[in-house]
């Protein structure tokens, strides 16, 4: 029966951290989200406030790269505006450009009009590696 008990208070206390935790991930990402619309409103220039949201994103949530792509006016290509890493940064003075609905998540993203997070590129079923258009 001490057993059983122990047990049971282990699990309760599993799962208090497990909400814990749950719970300042929420409280992160509107704190996160707080701040951009912050920016948003004190910002003139798009390019800076799509390079400090990348920022912004980067550092709070401990991400490798983050990148923010916009549509061309025709909607066709999803064309990179802001990157957080050195990688993304080079692809950034490139002009770094996908086609929407046939290249990667972004591509994929853009024709479904929804964000995309991935943890684990390498493993994701939608990731599809093709060359780029830029």
């Amino acid at each position: 029966m001490t057993s059983s008990m122990r047990n049971m208070i282990q699990s309760l206390e599993k799962q208090v951290e497990d909400r814990t935790n749950d719970l300042l991930r929420k409280t992160l990402s509107m704190q996160s989200a707080a701040q951009v619309a912050h920016d948003a409103a004190e910002t003139q220039e798009i390019k800076t406030l799509l390079a400090h949201t990348v920022e912004l994103i980067t550092n709070r949530f401990g991400f490798y790269h983050v990148g923010i792509f916009l549509l061309d006016d025709t909607g066709e290509y999803a064309i990179l505006q802001a990157a957080s890493s050195e990688g993304g940064q080079r692809m950034l003075a490139r002009g770094h450009r996908l086609v929407v609905g046939l290249q990667g998540i972004v591509g994929t993203s853009a024709y479904q009009s929804r964000s995309q997070v991935v943890m684990d590129v390498e493993n994701d079923p939608i990731i599809i590696i093709t060359p780029t258009c830029h």
